[in-house]
């Protein structure tokens, strides 16, 4: 479990994992179109691998996207910025509207730079971060355990100063 807080939006709440949550997540996450842009998770990703996730593998900065009291996604701003969402409610402006209200929690809590990437042909996810101030940094190659292949990814950096001026 995470020490996350809980944060409200129009759309969703976001708040620290729980073990019961494992089964939307391993619902959520397990569609190929959602981890092919992923580089940890095992493939295939069943309920075992999500009762890790939420009781070991979340940090103190990781949040369960709820969305009609289930979790349809998972955003943190720990070590790196990182987020997915469930396919169907891909398009709605969730993702863009909850990485905001997380990178504005995590700079009120924490002003050092936060580091992000997405893999090259993820024009989504480009999209939230370069909307949020994120800025490239170098494309590196990524090991992307799904494929168990280098892919290539775009780093970027968002600092706190970057983040205010938006």
């Amino acid at each position: 479990m995470t020490g996350a807080p809980e944060l409200r939006t129009a759309q969703a709440l976001l708040r620290p994992l729980r073990p019961g949550d494992a089964p939307d997540i391993a619902e959520g996450i397990a569609e190929w179109r959602v981890m092919r842009w992923l580089s940890a998770p095992p493939w295939p990703y069943g309920l075992a691998d999500a009762e890790w996730f939420v009781t070991e593998g979340a940090d103190s900065q990781t949040f369960g996207i709820e969305v009609e009291g289930r979790v349809v996604g998972v955003i943190g701003a720990g070590a790196e910025f990182g987020y997915w969402l469930a396919p169907p409610l891909w398009g709605q402006g969730i993702m863009s509207e909850v990485a905001a209200a997380v990178l504005a929690w995590r700079f009120g809590t924490d002003p050092s730079p936060l580091d992000s990437g997405y893999f090259l042909g993820n024009g989504p996810s480009r999209a939230v971060l370069t909307k949020h101030g994120f800025v490239p940094t170098r494309i590196v190659a990524r090991y992307h355990r799904p494929s168990a292949q280098a892919l290539a990814l775009q780093e970027m950096v968002l600092t706190r100063e970057a983040w205010e001026a938006r």
